[in-house]
């Protein structure tokens, strides 16, 4: 933003060039000042600007132009810079005559309030006019930390005989030694806003080299070992273009339930179709190749047209068909990837943010506003800690924010979805023990009823436990707070548990930009304080109380994921079709 304060104001041009985005993420700023001619040129060049100017970066430049008593005019500019909290103040004064007096003023730029004290008295007096006659060039590189200051000779070349110019040289030597003063002030500057919060925001745009995502197949690899922070994992995401589910989560819940949660989301179907084929399959092949066993399988006979007919239940079907279905269930996004090249790509905040780099990874959290932007669903594994996590109220008030309903989001109770598939694999099993022709009758019911009261008592209690966190989570919305939400910095008071390195403030960072956020909906008679807290929360409480309703109500639980938990009823269906054919053929005569 620029103001001009005065009676007599200089011309001013700004030119902005939006360069294409490069790969060391560096930017800069140029400020061109020609002394006498009282014009200012600056051009902001550099990777995404408007992410910069909306999202980390504040530029605020002041010119004032006045009339001394000797009747010189003098120009006065201050531009003052905040980017990935790195504060830093310039003034430059460019005069009519390089002898006239210095009004020297401090720029009050809002972002760089807290480390303008500190820094402006050094920079004010060490940087504090142009030589007459010269051409300066101020560079800032935002990304590397580097100041660099060229000075070039224009038509007025320096000359021993004109004393003035000689002051030049001098100036130019002086310009120097500030350039590795303050470079060295701006590391010590850069550090301590990097760990304190510092002013920045978060941004909804986002740079291509941050939008990362990853394979299903990834992230239940190994039974969801990306969940367990003890467990090292590798670098296996990759940059892409769209994103299909962004997996919000909380790391208080086991990770065996988010595991069985996405399990049942994105292979439950492929596992039952499968073992329908393979069970159809099985009972052809039995007829000409396969052996039959002489303990398994429900025989019984027919005749027609003086033939007999056995109608069989297939030992190999009997295996096959629950085999197949367990190994499809767990696995079926690496035979996906395998055989059709083209894998559903998510995001996991583990995986696909730089866990090496300190500066990739802070750079990745803030730009997860941006990654909802390009994702096309969300995906809520949704446990009683999920509410209470700074993180996650993040996540769903930028999904919100970006104008997206919780209608476009899949909304999945991971203890829930536990249930479904503790009680899929143990109808499973009992149909399994029930084909099996046991020595003495009574095992052939004894065994199965006795295979479910195992299973039973741990299944109801799991499916008491979720209508009791359903109930719990309205009178959690009802009452939510945005202050009373955890985080992983605030718990271990700024301190990695580690390492002992001292840790930035998420609680500050996600602060401001709410605060940024919900401002721009607020007059501006209640914009003091924390009132974008306060709206922020009601928000919550009413609208965001209603759509999370709606999407527990809304859970996906359709008339495949009906065959899915009734998977052995299918497989008996297919043994009666397959043989009921059979049967319709003998009748005939074919």
């Amino acid at each position: 933003r620029m103001s001009d304060v005065g009676t007599d104001c200089s011309l001013y041009h700004i030119s902005t060039i939006l360069g294409n985005v490069r790969e060391d993420s560096s930017s800069y700023i140029e400020t061109e000042s020609l002394a006498g001619s009282g014009t200012l040129s600056m051009t902001v060049v550099g990777v995404d600007l408007d992410y910069d100017l909306e999202g980390t970066s504040c530029f605020d430049m002041t010119s004032q132009t006045s009339e001394s008593s000797a009747g010189e005019a003098r120009l006065k500019n201050a531009v003052s810079m905040t980017t990935l909290g790195i504060p830093a103040v310039f003034h430059q004064t460019s005069c009519a005559s390089s002898s006239s007096p210095v009004n020297r003023q401090t720029s009050n730029c809002s972002s760089c309030v807290n480390h303008q004290t500190s820094t402006s008295s050094t920079v004010n007096k060490q940087l504090s006019s142009v030589s007459k006659g010269r051409r300066s060039t101020l560079r800032f590189e935002t990304m590397g930390h580097l100041l660099r200051r060229d000075s070039h000779e224009s038509a007025s070349v320096a000359s021993p005989e004109n004393p003035e110019d000689n002051s030049t040289t001098t100036h130019t030597s002086s310009i120097e030694s500030w350039v590795q003063t303050f470079m060295c002030q701006m590391r010590t500057l850069s550090a301590k806003s990097f760990n304190s919060g510092g002013p920045e925001v978060m941004s909804r745009d986002l740079r291509p080299q941050y939008l990362r995502g990853v394979g299903l197949q990834e992230v239940l690899a190994g039974f969801g070992r990306v969940w367990d922070k003890e467990i090292a994992i590798t670098d296996c995401a990759k940059k892409v273009h769209q994103i299909h589910f962004f997996i919000s989560h909380d790391w208080q819940t086991r990770r065996v339930h988010k595991s069985l949660a996405l399990c049942l989301i994105f292979n439950s179907r492929a596992a039952l179709w499968a073992s329908i084929a393979v069970t159809l399959l099985t009972c052809v092949l039995s007829e000409s190749f396969l052996p039959q066993a002489e303990n398994l399988g429900s025989f019984s006979s027919t005749d027609v047209g003086g033939r007999s007919y056995d109608l069989v239940i297939s030992d190999w079907a009997i295996f096959s068909a629950p085999m197949s279905f367990m190994v499809v269930f767990f696995s079926w996004q690496r035979i996906r990837s395998m055989i059709l090249r083209w894998p559903v790509v998510a995001f996991v905040d583990r995986l696909c943010i730089n866990q090496n780099d300190l500066r990739e990874k802070e750079q990745g959290i803030r730009s997860l506003a941006g990654v909802l932007k390009y994702s096309q669903r969300l995906l809520i594994l949704w446990s009683p800690q999920y509410f209470t996590r700074l993180w996650c109220a993040y996540e769903l008030a930028s999904w919100l924010y970006l104008g997206r309903e919780l209608g476009d989001s899949i909304f999945m109770p991971v203890i829930l979805a536990s249930c479904l598939v503790l009680g899929a694999m143990t109808f499973v099993a009992c149909w399994l023990l029930a084909q099996i022709s046991w020595p003495h009758p009574a095992l052939g019911v004894f065994v199965p009823c006795l295979a479910f009261i195992l299973v039973g008592p741990p299944l109801s209690h799991m499916l008491r436990v979720t209508t009791r966190d359903q109930k719990h989570m309205s009178q959690q919305l009802a009452s939510f707070s945005i202050r009373d939400a955890k985080c992983f910095c605030c718990d271990s008071e700024h301190v990695d548990p580690l390492t002992g390195a001292v840790l930035r403030c998420d609680r500050a960072l996600v602060y401001a930009t709410l605060q940024r956020w919900w401002r721009e909906d607020l007059p501006c008679s209640v914009c003091e304080g924390d009132m974008h807290l306060d709206a922020f929360d009601a928000h919550v409480r009413s609208w965001f109380q209603m759509s999370v309703t709606r999407a527990w109500s809304g859970i996906p639980f359709s008339f495949g994921d009906a065959l899915f938990m009734s998977s052995p009823f299918a497989w008996s269906f297919a043994h009666k079709l397959y043989y009921g054919v059979k049967y319709l053929e003998a009748r005939a005569g074919l």
